[in-house]
């Protein structure tokens, strides 16, 4: 049963009742939470009024309610609501579909989501083979986008709720009002027992561990992001006490919870919506989801006629999972995922193209060795760096996505329904896989002018050392002529000085003494100095040739 604490939050905000009938025909009303999960008005009470006669309750087909957030706590009410009886209530709120499927929820609030799964509710009734898959769960995350402004509001009042107001970082304009609904349904419901799920962005879902501080530069950095940064004239500034802060999109991943019953044709769905004004990027309103739906049913571009729960839940699956990936005819360029990532692609091929043409040029010009800011420009590698590091963080995001779809394709291969959205997964991951090749090759294009680079810089050097050695054995044959020619004269014009000497004191010192005693010694020292320079400047010239 709702609280009474909680109905004043949850009467602001508005779910979706819609009935279909036959030949498309359907009716779609909102009406406020406290009125949908109260148990004192039927969901046929809340729908008959000014209900079309072709979808009465006799020749109703389905009936969808939407629930707006991903609030367990509404979830398990209205099922309670829903449902016949005591025994199909704890069968289906059971604990290995619900609270054990919680995954993070003792780490972070971002970490916290249920863990994807398609299950079938009535696996442990006494049911016949007729009815045996007459209740089913799924559960599956998709690709999703909201604003910088919008992200910044819910961190600041998440941290704000669970840290108080002295703790908050930063910008504290950038946090929902007292008053604010989204503040109120934080408040009631971000720390209970069965807690509200919130929105995550890409990088939140993916790196589970990562800091506040690393993860706000990664959410800000996406290439969505970098893209309509760039185009200045798309992004709105937004006015706080620290000066202004741009307004951009961010890709977030949302979480589609599914519950249809076939037998009785009851479907129940709940994912968040985005908590700000869009119209700057999506004026037409072509990413809201529940609006999609309602398209898809109002041009009956489905392949297969909405006669039942299973085809609308997997028409509702299918537009959560392509929503953002899928080429639609008339959604805002602006908001076109898939040619967002093969244009920065492109632009990192195109420049990448270019640096390898100036290469390729600067090598057709003789290297002068003389003009060093020539050389270091020619084997700069800043450029080449930085593209790098942009290719990888795009294929990172790419693996990201990827992740996603993979997720959803693992749940879906887990069941025997849904066919067509098993296909529209497949297609979309070779999609993927293509924008990711071109990446690919993008980055190795990168990698091999780095390796080029390298290359030519070893072999310019091994040329420059190997002129150098030349000069150096020049010169050392000449400095060991020099020597030889010094060490042989030195002693003989010591002798000549000598003999200018007059010595009258030194009898003995005669010509003949000379000869016979100091001359000999005299050469003997010269012919041992001689053969060692010899020894050692052909071990040196050995060694240069060798390296």
């Amino acid at each position: 049963m709702p609280k009474l604490e909680n109905s004043a939050v949850d009467r602001r905000f508005w779910g979706t009742i819609t009935d279909i009938g036959q030949s498309h025909a359907y009716y779609s009303k909102p009406v406020p939470m406290d009125r949908i999960l109260t148990p004192d008005a039927s969901l046929d009470e809340l729908m008959a009024d000014s209900q079309p006669n072709n979808i009465r309750e006799d020749e109703r087909l389905v009936r969808w309610i939407h629930l707006p957030e991903n609030n367990v706590e509404w979830v398990e009410i209205l099922m309670i609501k829903v449902l016949e009886t005591p025994e199909a209530v704890a069968n289906v709120l059971r604990s290995d579909l619900w609270s054990n499927r919680v995954r993070g929820a003792e780490k972070t609030i971002h970490a916290r989501c249920l863990r994807p799964v398609c299950a079938d509710f009535s696996r442990d009734l006494a049911t016949t083979a007729r009815n045996r898959n007459n209740r089913t769960m799924l559960v599956i995350p998709y690709l999703h986008w909201g604003t910088n402004r919008e992200w910044l509001k819910l961190k600041n009042t998440v941290h704000l709720i669970q840290n108080g107001d002295n703790s908050l970082p930063g910008n504290t304009s950038m946090i929902y009002e007292c008053q604010h609904r989204h503040r109120k349904l934080l408040k009631s419901y971000l720390n209970g027992d069965r807690p509200l799920h919130i929105r995550r962005t890409l990088d939140q879902f993916y790196y589970l561990s990562l800091d506040d501080k690393d993860m706000e530069f990664r959410d800000t950095h996406q290439t969505v992001s970098e893209h309509f940064q760039k185009n200045s004239n798309r992004c709105r500034p937004t006015e706080n006490k620290t000066g202004d802060i741009d307004d951009f999109p961010i890709l977030m991943v949302d979480q589609l919870c599914c519950g249809f019953w076939v037998m009785v044709s009851t479907v129940i769905t709940s994912f968040p919506h985005k908590w700000s004004n869009t119209e700057g990027f999506d004026p037409y309103n072509m990413t809201e989801i529940l609006a999609a739906v309602e398209r898809r049913l109002v041009t009956k571009e489905w392949p297969i006629a909405v006669e039942s729960g299973q085809i609308l839940a997997e028409l509702i699956a299918n537009e959560c999972s392509g929503i953002m990936f899928d080429i639609a005819k008339y959604r805002d360029r602006w908001l076109q995922v898939r040619e967002i990532y093969e244009n920065a692609i492109g632009d990192v091929a195109n420049k990448e193209s270019e640096l390898f043409r100036t290469f390729s040029s600067s090598l057709k010009t003789p290297r002068n060795w003389g003009a060093r800011g020539v050389e270091k420009e020619r084997y700069a590698i800043g450029e080449e760096v930085e593209l790098l590091g942009k290719i990888k963080d795009i294929r990172d995001e790419l693996n990201m996505i990827r992740t996603i779809f993979q997720m959803q394709k693992m749940v879906l291969e887990d069941s025997a329904l849904f066919k067509i959205l098993q296909m529209m997964v497949d297609k979309r991951i070779k999609e993927l896989d293509n924008i990711d090749q071109h990446a690919s090759q993008a980055h190795e294009a990168l990698k091999h002018i780095l390796d080029l680079k390298q290359k030519q810089a070893n072999a310019e050097e091994a040329h420059f050392l190997s002129v150098q050695n030349i000069e150096s054995a020049k010169q050392g044959q000449a400095i060991m002529t020099f020597t030889i020619v010094t060490i042989i004269f030195a002693p003989l014009s010591f002798l000549t000085s000598f003999f200018a000497l007059q010595i009258v004191e030194f009898p003995t010192l005669t010509i003949g003494f000379v000869l016979e005693i100091i001359f000999p010694i005299t050469v003997f020292v010269v012919i041992i100095w001689v053969i060692y320079r010899i020894s050692r400047e052909r071990c040196r010239f050995r060694r240069k040739m060798e390296y």
